[in-house]
């Protein structure tokens, strides 16, 4: 099972500007190509307090109810969740 990534907005662009494509870079390492590989499979859970203008179209995304969202989601298909590169998403779940 893949472990699927929450992420804030943020956090979710930076991240596809670079993971998706990092495995087709020239003489890119073994662990590269490994972890761009895995980025790519993996389910990719976005908390989206404000709107976006690019795509997220591989991307579960979360606006409201998000503890509720979180746990729905974990209950039913996700079993575990690690979160990437927020500083904001720990605060909106523990208020």
């Amino acid at each position: 099972m893949l472990i699927p990534l929450l992420m804030g907005r943020v956090s979710y662009e930076l991240l596809n500007s670079y993971w998706p494509y990092a495995k087709d870079i020239h003489d890119a390492s073994a662990g590269t190509v490994d972890y761009s590989n895995w980025y790519n499979k993996a389910s990719k859970v976005v908390i989206l307090k404000t709107m976006s203008t690019g795509t997220m179209d591989d991307a579960i995304i979360f606006r409201d109810n998000i503890p509720e969202e979180i746990t729905a989601i974990r209950f039913t298909r996700l079993a575990i969740i690690t979160l990437r590169s927020s500083v904001s998403i720990p605060k909106r779940l523990s208020s």
